[in-house]
């Protein structure tokens, strides 16, 4: 009984696992890039889809050896694509301090303004 469950299930088994790892290349990793918008994010990999990869494979077999600036504009592309990444890119935060800084300026010196007088004849 045991060997006719295994002979009847197992092709179905066997066709609904992966059948290779996914190569996502450069999509399984971590980086900070500037997007379109000229805005910094960080990727964290949520492109390393088989979607992604499809999309990549049907446009350029050498995606994977993309350099860094490369990396960000693919990375870019890839979330406006719909379905294609399972996540949404962070915006990476700076953090500004201000301080207020009063300048008081004072002279020793008196500047004065030569006065001329008219004088009026009748």
């Amino acid at each position: 009984m045991k060997s006719l469950f295994l002979i009847l299930f197992l092709p179905i088994l066997v066709h609904c696992q992966q059948d290779k790892a996914l190569d996502c290349g450069f999509l399984n990793s971590t980086f900070v890039y500037t997007d379109w918008d000229n805005v910094g994010k960080s990727y964290v990999g949520g492109c390393c889809t088989s979607e992604c990869v499809k999309i990549l494979d049907r446009n350029d077999k050498d995606w994977r050896k993309s350099n860094n600036q490369l990396a960000g504009f693919v990375i870019s592309a890839l979330y406006r694509e719909e379905n294609c990444c399972n996540d949404t890119p962070l915006i990476v935060g700076t953090t500004e301090t201000s301080t207020l800084t009063t300048i008081t300026i004072t002279s020793d010196t008196t500047n004065s303004i030569p006065s001329t007088s008219h004088s009026a004849n009748h």
